[in-house]
């Protein structure tokens, strides 16, 4: 109980990752298009599963406390966030690009 709580507590509201994910969902759902359908799908694609990968190993198994706890949790998402950081830039600077070049 509470880990659905935790965890998204962790990830959006926490000063751990900044505006890291927050900022990463929107650009996401703003540029899905290319995010999933050149290059960049490897990175899009490798972050999603590992992310919601691990979600069940928090709900469902003896691992809750360490989303509760806030530890393991956070630990999963430090090895993610240099991933999360290099599509987050090349989605932002293809928008950016295409913004300047209109």
């Amino acid at each position: 109980e509470g880990v659905a709580r935790a965890i998204t507590i962790n990830t959006f509201f926490e000063g751990n990752w900044a505006l890291l994910f927050p900022l990463l969902l929107g650009i996401l759902l703003v540029r899905r298009r290319e995010a999933f359908g050149s290059p960049t799908v490897l990175f899009s694609a490798f972050f999603l599963l590992v992310l919601l990968g691990q979600l069940p190993l928090y709900f469902f198994t003896g691992l809750s406390t360490e989303a509760l706890n806030q530890t393991g949790y956070a630990r999963g998402l430090l090895q993610l966030a240099p991933v999360a950081v290099t599509l987050f830039m090349l989605l932002a600077h293809s928008w950016f690009s295409e913004i300047q070049n209109s």
